[in-house]
């Protein structure tokens, strides 16, 4: 079989994704709001 290949159809994909935020502080620099808090 050497030289044969498998051809592989996608019908469908659901992209699943996850972010965390990596910093020390405990509030946005930006807002200064808690990373974990509401907006205002």
């Amino acid at each position: 079989m050497e030289g044969s290949t498998m051809k592989v159809k996608i019908l469908q994909w659901h992209a699943v994704a996850s972010w965390t935020w990596d910093e020390q502080d405990e509030t946005c620099g930006i807002c200064r709001m808690a990373f974990d808090g509401l907006l205002p």
